[in-house]
């Protein structure tokens, strides 16, 4: 009887250790306070470092020297709001890149973020969720009206340890247009593949493949760990 009991526990610590695993790895990509708990956080900060936005087949490269950040990830820890306010717009050959019902030079860009990883489980991302934007770039006094949608991937660091401060970096690929990443894993923990990457058309042009580079350090409100 004693030896059945002793089976009965010892099932019972693996059933109990299953539960506690399985929750673990269900909680996916989340941010956590100073107590380990995950936290509403916000974030701001201005990078002077130019952002570039190229599209596939187009040979322009649209330029700006200062993105301003901000946003908050709700109280889950996973997803929120951002803005993002690209300033001193323009293309690599010079002219005016300006927001519809924006300042001049000024584009406003807004959407939902969502933390996730990749499939090794060593990167943050935040993945961008850009709501559909319009801008207008004039060379030599023609306007070029610009159509910007989809989503973003960009990695994010560090991980893993309580900061005060992430660095948030997008990238492109081999070429124009060409998105360095587009596989991930999610805040649920499950494999995922950009469904609407970033598209970008020039005036009344086919949308085509959009690649966003840039690099930027925001501040978090209160501290927290990305914790993948």
């Amino acid at each position: 009887m004693q030896r059945f009991k002793m089976v009965i526990l010892a099932m019972m610590a693996v059933f109990a250790l299953g539960a506690t695993m399985a929750a673990t790895a269900s909680a996916g990509v989340e941010a956590l306070n100073a107590e380990g708990k995950a936290s509403a956080v916000k974030f701001s900060g201005t990078s002077n470092k130019v952002t570039k936005l190229t599209i596939l087949k187009s040979e322009r490269t649209v330029e700006c020297s200062t993105t301003k950040t901000e946003g908050e990830l709700e109280a889950t820890g996973k997803l929120g709001p951002f803005h993002l306010h690209f300033e001193g717009c323009k293309t690599d050959i010079g002219g005016e890149c300006t927001g519809l019902g924006d300042a001049a030079k000024t584009i406003l860009a807004l959407g939902t973020l969502h933390l996730a990883t990749n499939s090794t489980l060593t990167v943050g991302y935040i993945l961008f969720l850009i709501e559909h934007l319009h801008f207008t770039c004039t060379i030599f006094g023609l306007a070029k009206l610009v159509l910007v949608l989809g989503e973003l991937l960009c990695e994010a660091t560090p991980v893993n340890v309580l900061t005060a401060t992430l660095t948030v970096t997008c990238k492109k690929g081999a070429e124009k247009g060409d998105p360095a990443v587009t596989s991930y894993e999610n805040d649920k923990g499950e494999a995922a593949t950009l469904t609407n990457a970033l598209k970008a058309s020039e005036t009344d042009a086919t949308e085509e493949m959009a690649a966003e580079e840039g690099e930027g350090v925001v501040t978090l409100t209160p501290e927290a760990k990305l914790d993948i």
